[in-house]
């Protein structure tokens, strides 16, 4: 996961929403470990999180794996021309733990990076689900990846100031996060059914969507809340 968030310092390179107008926008710089620093105990970060942080990188950037347990990932363009990438043999239980404690880990920071992430009571519910295990069913906390990642024009080394909106309803949190995004349901309530072809799936499959060729920008700055117009 973490690959390209560092620079030759090994600082993450953050950008906020404000500062994403143009290509060559400002970035900020804060040391390592933005999410934990402080806020977890030794087991919790290095152990349990740690070990769910070391399978979602080999899985993302594909090294490390043994063939058995590596990802097989298809592309796919369908008949409205909409690309995605079809990821078999990824693990249901440990990557969407890993990415459910990125939520958990930015809604209880103290960071103002995290500010717009307050998950109330959901925040209790997600820390125990990641320290015993438990990534619940398909659609607890449901979510969907998005990526421009193999347009090579757009960059790849900031991370996107998450945000919280409202969707029919729901709490939706969103994170950018090295050419991928993010987008969680948070909700107690029945999910949206379109969710369920994206999220990841208990038979280890998931669907990854492509942001259109050229579109990279436009997708950054609708993330980042600012008008194109």
């Amino acid at each position: 996961m973490y690959q390209e968030l560092y620079d030759e310092k090994h600082s993450f390179i953050l950008t906020t929403n404000h500062e994403i107008t143009k290509p060559d926008g400002k970035k900020s710089f804060r040391p390592t470990g933005e999410y934990e620093g402080n806020l977890l105990c030794q087991n919790c970060d290095n152990k349990i999180i740690g070990d769910l942080e070391t399978y979602a990188s080999k899985t993302l950037y594909g090294k490390g794996l043994p063939p058995e347990q590596a990802p097989v990932v298809i592309n796919h363009k369908n008949q409205q021309g909409i690309q995605f990438s079809f990821v078999k043999n990824i693990d249901y239980k440990k990557f969407k733990l890993f990415l459910l404690s990125i939520l958990w880990r930015a809604s209880i920071s103290t960071r103002p990076f995290f500010n717009e992430v307050s998950l109330g009571p959901h925040e209790e519910r997600l820390r125990k689900m990641i320290f015993e295990g438990n990534p619940g069913g398909e659609m607890d906390y449901p979510f969907q990846l998005k990526t421009y990642i193999n347009d090579k024009s757009m960059p790849t080394d900031y991370i996107g100031q998450p945000r919280t909106m409202r969707y029919e309803g729901h709490r939706i949190v969103t994170f950018f996060i090295c050419g991928i995004f993010y987008g969680f349901l948070v909700s107690s309530h029945s999910k949206p059914t379109e969710l369920n072809s994206t999220t990841i799936k208990k038979s280890n499959e998931l669907k990854i969507l492509h942001v259109p060729q050229g579109k990279g920008w436009e997708f950054i700055a609708k993330f980042a809340g600012i008008s194109t117009d």
